[in-house]
């Protein structure tokens, strides 16, 4: 299209897929400067996995500033917060692109007219595309290959993971540029077994006693901790910072212990109603009877947490709960909705005898007798635990 302006090109680009037309609130489709489209296939909860996205993000958000480029990504994509979110770290002009949506004032470029998805217009438009995370199969994969096999340039470049299920070899074969990073994800270091005579033990006649403690268990986190927002938690992968990744269950208990408290959340409630969960079954017999749910991903409880006093907690208000059938929280009263739980199908959650507070537990506030902490035996708890004001029981 000799002779057409920048913008001209762009859309012919999209008016190549159906009839469309197209609204544009910014400058930035008009500039002769490249734009360089963002895609990514779903991305999970997993902090590797976005770890992993970061570094390539942000290799593809300095390539765009010093080449004083502009990105674009589709509103509502996956890769949307994560690029909006870098943009702005960086620095580097964003495109928001809609397609079909009235969003008032929102987006900066609004397609309309044609059916096609988000993603297959920020590929058919952008001036090159960096696919950060392409899975097998998925809609992103296929428009990719539609670019790649229409256009015949080196303008595609696709991310190459070691995922069983990453796309980007195929796309290579097709014509993408493969893009690499130096260095490799290496998996945590494992913990390596202490001596136990150099350990130092805890009290462990409470592990025992059944009634007297009510007992915590901390599990690995995927995405913010409870009290980080989401922006605080995108922030630290795509600056890598040297934290951000660790978020395994002696993490989480090393937070409740640096700050003094356990807060509460709504991982297993109604989102309106956070709270902090405890088992009133004796530490030695929740470690015995501990499994791993396939259904939920992950352990049913991990052998790091705290226990308090049962009599201590009382006094703060925490109650037991209330089981049920699923018909039954309706009925009860609101303030006390917090405490129910349906009784199961599968599994018998009445086993769990699970109690509940509303609030978070400031654990200054306890007598440094009514606490105790406990977590597995590896040079990262010993480090992680160093300085703890309350006895730790360490298990072997």
């Amino acid at each position: 299209m000799t002779g057409s302006s920048p913008d001209q090109v762009r859309i012919a680009r999209l008016e190549s897929l159906g009839e469309t037309s197209v609204t544009q609130r910014s400058d930035v489709l008009r500039s002769t400067n490249p734009i360089v489209g963002l895609t990514s296939s779903r991305l999970g909860r997993d902090v590797f996995v976005h770890r992993r996205l970061c570094q390539f993000l942000c290799r593809s958000l300095l390539d765009c500033r010093t080449a004083d480029a502009s990105v674009a990504v589709a509103k509502g994509s996956a890769i949307e917060p994560w690029a909006v979110r870098a943009a702005k770290l960086f620095n580097v002009p964003l495109l928001l692109i809609s397609v079909d949506e009235n969003d008032g004032d929102i987006s900066d470029v609004v397609i309309r007219g044609m059916k096609v998805s988000r993603d297959a217009a920020v590929i058919t438009l952008s001036d090159r595309v960096d696919a950060i995370h392409v899975r097998k199969g998925g809609n992103v994969e296929r428009h990719l290959r539609d670019r790649i096999l229409r256009f015949r340039d080196a303008s595609t470049r696709v991310a190459v993971s070691v995922d069983s299920g990453d796309a980007s070899q195929g796309l290579i074969k097709d014509g993408a540029i493969g893009w690499y990073l130096g260095g490799r994800d290496e998996d945590p270091a494992p913990d390596l077994p202490l001596d136990a005579t150099q350990l130092p033990r805890g009290p462990t006649q409470w592990m025992h006693t059944d009634g007297q403690w009510l007992v915590h268990c901390t599990r690995a986190r995927q995405g913010p901790w409870p009290g980080e927002t989401v922006d605080q938690y995108r922030d630290a992968v795509l600056t890598d910072h040297p934290r951000a990744t660790r978020r395994g269950p002696i993490d989480a208990l090393q937070r409740i212990v640096q700050s003094r408290s356990l807060i509460a959340s709504a991982v297993t409630t109604a989102k309106n109603a956070p709270v902090v969960c405890f088992s009133s079954l004796p530490m030695a017999q929740i470690l015995q009877r501990r499994c791993f749910r396939p259904h939920l991903g992950r352990w049913d409880y991990e052998p790091f947490g705290i226990a308090i006093r049962t009599s201590a907690l009382i006094k703060m208000g925490v109650k037991p709960v209330i089981y049920g059938q699923p018909g039954d929280r309706s009925a009860m009263h609101p303030e006390d909705r917090y405490r129910f739980q349906a009784v199961g199908k599968t599994y018998d959650w009445r086993s769990e005898r699970e109690w509940r507070s509303k609030t978070g537990i400031d654990l200054g506030s306890l007598s440094p007798d009514d606490v105790r902490v406990f977590a597995k035996t590896s040079t990262q708890a010993r480090d992680s635990l160093h300085g703890c004001p309350w006895p730790v029981t360490w298990i072997e």
